[in-house]
C-alpha cells in the first residue's frame, strides 16, 4: 500500500510541475506545440509556447528560428533578426536561420553581414537553392551598391539556380526583379509568364501577385487591373485581392467601383468588425465623415452588442472634433463592458477629452480608476506619468514609464517622456541612455535628437551635441530644426566657420520660415560682420515679419555699430507695419530706455499693456525704468497683480519686492495666493516657507512651512533643504534638522546661513563642539548681515562662557 502511495505521489508530482522529463524533452514538447499553432496561424499563443521553449533552453537554434518567424508575423523585424542572431551564434550549422539572416542583411543593404552569412551557408549546404539563391542576392547587391545595372554575376548565379531548379518561384521572381532593374519589363514578363504556364497551386498566386507588383512598377495601370480582375475572378474569396482592386480604382477616382467591391466584402461577413471598420475609414476618406457615420450607424444597429464599432463611432466623432457625441459613444462602451479591453481603451479615450476640455481634476480620477481596474494598463499609466510631469513629479513619472516599458518596450511615447522626465529630476546620464535608445529605435523621431542635443550642450559636451546633429541629419537633411540647432552647437563651440556653413547650406534647401537667415545673422554677427548680419536678420523679417529672435538680432547689431537711431527708426517702422505685434514695441521700449527716453519707453510699455493687460513682460520692463524708486517699482506690480491674479511670474516679482521694503505679511500673503494657483511651484513653496520661519513666531506658522517644505525630502537644491531643515529645527525636531542642515551645507559650504541653522541646530542637541565649529563658520563666512547674525553670534559667547565656568 505504501509503495502505490509513492507511487501515486511522484506521479502527482510530476503532473504539478508540467512532467518529469528532461528540460530538452520539456523544451521539444513546447517547441512542437508552439510549431503546431504556428502552422494554424494563433501566432499569439505560438509566441507564448515558444518563449517557454527559450526559457528552458534559450539557445536552441530550432527554438529561436522559430520565433523569428513568428515575430516576422508579427512584423516586428527587429526582434526576428534579434533571434536569428542568436540562432546562428547558438548553431554555426543551422542553415535555415543563416539562410533567413542572410536576406534579412539583403534587405538591409548590408552588404559585407549578408556576405558573412551566404559564405557560412555555403560551408554548410553548397548546392542547396536557398543558399544559391541568397549568393545571387548578395552578388546583386554588391552591384547595386557598386551602381552596376548590368548585375552580371548576379544573373549568372541565378541563372545556375534556374537550371538546376526551374520550378524555384522566387528564384523565377528574382531574375524577374533583375530584369525590371535593368529597365526590360517585357523581358521580365515574359520569364513569369511562362512560368505562370505550368505553375500551380500557390505558386501560381505567387507569381501572378508578383506579375501585378511588377505591372505597378513600371506604371502600366490598364494591366495591373486586368491582372487583379482575373485574379478576383479565379480567387472570389480573396480579400486581399479585392482591397488592392478598390485601393487601384480609388487611386484613379473611380470611388463607386472601389465601394462596390468594398461593400462586398463586407456583407460577405457581417460579424467581421475589422472589415467593417476599414470600411467606414475607407468612405471618411472618399465620402466624408457624414457617409462615413451613415455607414456605422448602420453596421450598429445591425450589430448593436459589437464594441468595437461603438469605439470606431467614437473615434468619428473625435476626428470631427465632435467631443460630446464622441464621449457619449465611450461612455456606453463603460457602461456595457468597463473592464474589458475595450471598455478600458473607450475608459482612456473619455480620458483624453476631459483633458482636451481641461477638465484636469477629473481626468487625474479616471485615471486612478482605470488603474485601480487594471494596475498596469499602459495608456492609462502614460496619461498618469504625463500628470506627474507636469506636477514636476518625476519619480513618480519614471516608475510608471518604467512599467509602460516592460510591457510595451517599442513604445516612442513612453521612452520620450522618460527622457523628459530624467531631464526633470536632474538624471542627465539616465536622461541621455533613453533619448539614445528612442533614436536607435527611430532616427528619424521628431523631437528626440534636438532635445538629446540640447541636454548635452547644456551639460558642456558640445562635441557630442555636434555629432547627434550631425547624425540626424544624415537621416533627414531636410530637418530644419535639427540644422539651425547645429549652427547652434557650432557657435557655442566658437567654431563660427562651420556654422556659417551649417546656415549658407540651410538657406539652400529653401526655408520659408526665415530661421535659417536667422541662424546666418547669428553668425555673421559672432563674427563681427555686423553690417552683413543686419541684412541676414532683414531678410529674415521679410519672411517672416513675426520672427522675434530676429528683430532682437537685428536691433543688437545696429545697437553694437552705434546706430541706436536707426534701430529705433527700423522699429518704429515695423511697429507701424504690424501694429497688432507686442515683441516689437517691448524691443522699443528698451531701446528708448537704453537711449534715456524713459518717457517714451514708458509710453511703448503702457501701449503695450493696453493692448495686452496680461503681458508680464511689460510691467517688468515698466518697473526697471524706476531702479531706484521701489515705491514705484511695487505700485507697478500691484497693478500687475491685480489685472492677472494668477501670473506667477507677476506675483513672485511683487513678493521680492515686498521682501526687499520688508513688509513681510505682504511678502506671505502674494505666495499663499500663488501656491494655491500652482501647488507644484517649488521656489514659491521654498520661498514661503523660508518666511513663514524666519519672520513669523508661531507654532501654527511653522508646523505649515514644515507641510510646505516636505516636498523637498528628495530635493538636491541646497537652498531648498536648508528651508526643509530649518522647518524641523523650528518645529523641534533636531535630529531630522542635522540630518537635512547637514545635507543643505554639504552642497553649499560656503554659505554662511546654512552653517548658522546647522550650528543652531547641533547646539539645541546639546553637541556644543560642533555647534561651534558651524557658527563659527557662519561668522566667518559672512560678507554682511543675515537673519541669525545676531543669534549666532551671542551663542558663539553663550558656549565660550560656558567653556570657562567648566
Amino acid at each position: 500500500m505504501r509503495s502505490r502511495l509513492l507511487v501515486y505521489i511522484v506521479a502527482l508530482t510530476c503532473l504539478l510541475v508540467a512532467g518529469c522529463g528532461s528540460p530538452e524533452e520539456r523544451s521539444a514538447a513546447y517547441l512542437t506545440k508552439a510549431q503546431s499553432l504556428y502552422d494554424a496561424e494563433d501566432y499569439t499563443a505560438a509566441r507564448i509556447e515558444a518563449m517557454n521553449a527559450a526559457q528552458i533552453q534559450p539557445r536552441n537554434a530550432d527554438v529561436r528560428y522559430l520565433l523569428a518567424e513568428i515575430e516576422e508575423k508579427n512584423q516586428d523585424f527587429r526582434k526576428a533578426i534579434g533571434h536569428l542572431q542568436v540562432a546562428v551564434d547558438a548553431d554555426e550549422t543551422h542553415l535555415p536561420s543563416r539562410i533567413k539572416l542572410g536576406n534579412y542583411y539583403v534587405l538591409a543593404k548590408a552588404a559585407d553581414e549578408a556576405d558573412a552569412q551566404a559564405t557560412a551557408a555555403e560551408s554548410i549546404a553548397p548546392d542547396d537553392p536557398d543558399v544559391l539563391l541568397l549568393r545571387a542576392r548578395v552578388y546583386y547587391l554588391r552591384d547595386d551598391i557598386d551602381n552596376d545595372i548590368d548585375n552580371e554575376l548576379a544573373m549568372a548565379e541565378i541563372e545556375k539556380v534556374l537550371a538546376k531548379h526551374p520550378d524555384m518561384i522566387d528564384a523565377t521572381m528574382f531574375k524577374a526583379g533583375i530584369y525590371i532593374a535593368r529597365s526590360e519589363p517585357d523581358a521580365a514578363l515574359d520569364l513569369v509568364d511562362d512560368r505562370l504556364l505550368v505553375a500551380s497551386g500557390d505558386n501560381r498566386k505567387k507569381l501572378q501577385q508578383f506579375r501585378v507588383i511588377m505591372l505597378r512598377a513600371v506604371n502600366r495601370n490598364d494591366e495591373v487591373e486586368a491582372d487583379l480582375t482575373a485574379m478576383l475572378e479565379e480567387y472570389p474569396d480573396d480579400q486581399v485581392i479585392a482591397v488592392t482592386l478598390a485601393q487601384l480604382y480609388a487611386s484613379q477616382g473611380r470611388i463607386d467601383e472601389s465601394e462596390k467591391i468594398l461593400r462586398r466584402i463586407v456583407d460577405s461577413d457581417p460579424t467581421n468588425a475589422e472589415r467593417r471598420v476599414e470600411f467606414v475609414r475607407f468612405l471618411a476618406n472618399q465620402r466624408g465623415l457624414e457617409a462615413a457615420e451613415a455607414a456605422l450607424k448602420e453596421f450598429i444597429a445591425e450589430t448593436p452588442d459589437e464594441m468595437k464599432l461603438q469605439l470606431a463611432l467614437g473615434r468619428l466623432h473625435e476626428s470631427s472634433e465632435n467631443f460630446d457625441e464622441a464621449y457619449s459613444a465611450y461612455e456606453a462602451i463603460e457602461q456595457a463592458n468597463p473592464t474589458s479591453e475595450i471598455g478600458l481603451e473607450a475608459r482612456n479615450r473619455m480620458v483624453a477629452i476631459k483633458i482636451r476640455q481641461g477638465e484636469t481634476d477629473e481626468a487625474r480620477q479616471m485615471i486612478a480608476d482605470i488603474l485601480q481596474t487594471e494596475p498596469n494598463n499602459a495608456e492609462a499609466l502614460l496619461v498618469k506619468a504625463a500628470f506627474s510631469f507636469t506636477d514636476r513629479d518625476y519619480g513618480a513619472a519614471v516608475t510608471d514609464l518604467r512599467t509602460v516599458l516592460r510591457s510595451e518596450p517599442d513604445s516612442e511615447r513612453a521612452r520620450l517622456l522618460l527622457a523628459r522626465s530624467h531631464t526633470g529630476s536632474g538624471d542627465a546620464q539616465l536622461a541621455q541612455d533613453a533619448y539614445r535608445r528612442l533614436i536607435e529605435m527611430n532616427p528619424n523621431h521628431p523631437s528626440a535628437s534636438s532635445e538629446l542635443a540640447d541636454l548635452l550642450a547644456r551639460r558642456g559636451n558640445l562635441e557630442e551635441a555636434e555629432e547627434v546633429l550631425r547624425a540626424k541629419l544624415e537621416v533627414t537633411p531636410d530637418d530644419r530644426r535639427a540644422a539651425s540647432n547645429l549652427v547652434e552647437a557650432l557657435l557655442l563651440q566658437g567654431n563660427t566657420d562651420d556654422a556659417e556653413i551649417e546656415a549658407r547650406t540651410l538657406m539652400e534647401r529653401d526655408d520659408p520660415t526665415g530661421l535659417a537667415e536667422y541662424q546666418l545673422g547669428r553668425v555673421l554677427q559672432a563674427k563681427n560682420s555686423n553690417r552683413e548680419a543686419i541684412a541676414a536678420y532683414q531678410l529674415a523679417l521679410t519672411k517672416n515679419p513675426e520672427a522675434t529672435q530676429a528683430l532682437q538680432g537685428l536691433v543688437a547689431a545696429l545697437i553694437e555699430d552705434g546706430e541706436i537711431g536707426e534701430a529705433i527708426g527700423y522699429l518704429e517702422k515695423h511697429g507701424a507695419d504690424y501694429p497688432e505685434q507686442i515683441a516689437p514695441k517691448l524691443l522699443l521700449g528698451a531701446v528708448l530706455a537704453l537711449d534715456g527716453n524713459r518717457a517714451a519707453a514708458e509710453e511703448q510699455f503702457e501701449a503695450v499693456i493696453a493692448l495686452q493687460p496680461n503681458a508680464n513682460r511689460a510691467y517688468a520692463s515698466l518697473a526697471a525704468l524706476y531702479p531706484d524708486n521701489a515705491m514705484a517699482r511695487i505700485g507697478i506690480y500691484e497693478r500687475g497683480v491685480a489685472a492677472n491674479p494668477t501670473d506667477e511670474t507677476l506675483g513672485l516679482l511683487l513678493a521680492s519686492e515686498y521682501e526687499r521694503a520688508q513688509e513681510m505679511d505682504k511678502a506671505i500673503e502674494i505666495y499663499q495666493v500663488l501656491m494655491k494657483v500652482n501647488e507644484s511651484n517649488d521656489l514659491v513653496a521654498n520661498n514661503l516657507a523660508a518666511l513663514l520661519l524666519d519672520f513669523r513666531d508661531d507654532a501654527a506658522s511653522f508646523n505649515t512651512a514644515l507641510e510646505v517644505a516636505k516636498r523637498f525630502e528628495d530635493s538636491k537644491q541646497p537652498a531648498m533643504l536648508d528651508t526643509l531643515g530649518w522647518a524641523y529645527y523650528r518645529t523641534g525636531d533636531y535630529l531630522n534638522a542635522i540630518r537635512y542642515l547637514g545635507d543643505a551645507t554639504a552642497g553649499a559650504s560656503n554659505v554662511a546661513l546654512l552653517h548658522y541653522h546647522l550650528g543652531m541646530a547641533y547646539m539645541r542637541s546639546n553637541n556644543t563642539v560642533l555647534a561651534r565649529t558651524e557658527l563659527e563658520r557662519a561668522v566667518e563666512l559672512a560678507k554682511s548681515d543675515f537673519p541669525g547674525i545676531d543669534e549666532a553670534r551671542a551663542t558663539l559667547e553663550e558656549i565660550g562662557r560656558t567653556a570657562q565656568a567648566n
